[in-house]
């Protein structure tokens, strides 16, 4: 009784998900369809590969649940039984054999199995179909369904029902005891290391990762340097420049194995640590211990370019920020603003100044904050940089009105004091 109300109330769950994963889905769908003219193919911008994205999770997944459901169905057909009941909810499902089907324990194991294979086979033939199509954004998205489909399969429904939850695996490998099908279980087991390997792999070299880019002709620069990298291995600028293009253009995977492999031969490279930095830093809110240390050794090995110099002293400064370390943060955005001098970097340079302004705001200089948050706003003007603008605006907001309350609370203090 207790098992089955247990069922009960993961079923109710279970529909309850696939009712908001059915949701956003349809959102998906009409955001693409509406923008549908913007995806010509002379470009893959960031927002193209976050829908693609998006869509090879809430669209291909629910085709792939179906195809998962209709092989277990097709192999009790074969194997002569009857389904009795074919359960499709978006991004689960289930099939459950009439009564009077009976099958050896052999023929239970490549039915329990036939889901994954089916799975499997829907990602492997969407990637390939789409592999070939001149619309960088559905190339992206068959092969980000390929890896869905070998994540789901191969590591997530194994995972959940080993945690206890009924499902193929169960069968495929007896309850986990290899008792029933030894053979063919432990079979199954190889191929699923070796498969698993082979995925963990992949996506640690990005093999499912693509580059954005905003032409065509960007597109052909990107591959005529991997092409001069790949001829010329020991040319040390050109691999820091690919990785560097791997990383700004979205394939971190990629630049983080490349980067491994070029410390690896240069170990004293300040250029490669303070890449590593900024690979660790990416995405991230607040810099991360790791890449603050790296952004140090860099340093330390002698970096000599002065962007690279300002841009490592920024992420320590950054770092010391986050951790309330503020005069030590104040000390790295003096030493990056010091490296730039006069260097065209406005970008780089109104950024240390906005950081120091933080520095000075929390601790009270509320003059120096403005200063050097007016300096900020300035440099972003002049080279255009509206967003970064109004972000510096917003902070002088917050200065003066922070200095005009600490102003009232003096006051107020001079007063009872009076």
């Amino acid at each position: 009784m207790i098992l089955r109300r247990n069922r009960a109330m993961a079923t109710t769950i279970f529909n309850l998900l696939a009712l908001i994963y059915l949701f956003r889905g349809l959102q998906i769908a009409r955001q693409i369809f509406s923008g549908r003219r913007e995806w010509q193919g002379g470009s893959f911008t960031q927002y193209e590969k976050r829908m693609a994205e998006q869509a090879s999770f809430y669209l291909a997944v629910p085709v792939g649940v179906f195809f998962h459901e209709l092989a277990h169905a097709v192999s009790i057909w074969l194997f002569g039984g009857g389904v009795a009941e074919f359960g499709y909810r978006v991004f689960w499902g289930f099939v459950r054999p009439t009564a009077d089907s009976i099958f050896t324990p052999q023929q239970d194991w490549f039915i329990a199995l036939a889901g994954t294979i089916g799975s499997l086979a829907f990602g492997f033939i969407l990637w390939f179909v789409l592999s070939r199509n001149p619309l960088p954004a559905l190339r992206y998205f068959g092969l980000r369904a390929f890896r869905y489909q070998i994540f789901f399969s191969l590591v997530y429904y194994p995972v959940f029902t080993l945690i206890g939850f009924y499902g193929d695996w169960r069968i495929i490998y007896n309850d986990f005891r290899f008792d029933t099908t030894p053979i063919l279980s432990a079979l199954t087991l190889v191929v699923h290391v070796a498969l698993l390997g082979w995925f963990f792999y992949a996506s640690r070299i990005g093999w499912f990762e693509m580059p954005t880019f905003s032409t065509l002709a960007e597109r052909e620069q990107m591959r005529a340097l991997e092409s001069k990298a790949a001829a010329n291995p020991q040319d040390t600028k050109l691999q820091l420049q690919l990785i560097d293009m791997y990383r700004q253009h979205g394939e971190k995977n990629k630049a983080r194995s490349h980067l491994q492999a070029f410390l690896k031969e240069n170990p004293r490279s300040a250029e490669g640590y303070l890449q590593s930095a900024a690979l660790k830093n990416q995405d991230k809110r607040q810099v991360p211990k790791g890449a603050s240390e790296d952004a140090a050794k860099a340093l330390s090995l002698g970096l000599t370019n002065p962007a690279g110099i300002a841009y490592a002293n920024q992420l320590q400064g950054e770092y010391s920020l986050g951790v309330g370390r503020l005069d030590q943060a104040i000390a790295f955005f003096d030493q990056g603003i010091e490296a730039l001098g006069s260097a065209e970097r406005p970008a780089l340079i109104a950024q240390l100044y906005y950081n120091r302004a933080l520095a000075y705001r929390r601790k009270g200089q509320y003059a120096l904050a403005r200063d050097d948050i007016e300096l900020a706003i300035e440099l972003a003007r002049s080279s255009g940089q509206g967003q970064a603008m109004s972000h510096y605006q917003a902070e002088l907001a917050t200065i003066e009105r922070q200095d005009t309350q600490s102003k009232g609370l003096s006051s107020s203090d001079r007063f009872r004091q009076g």
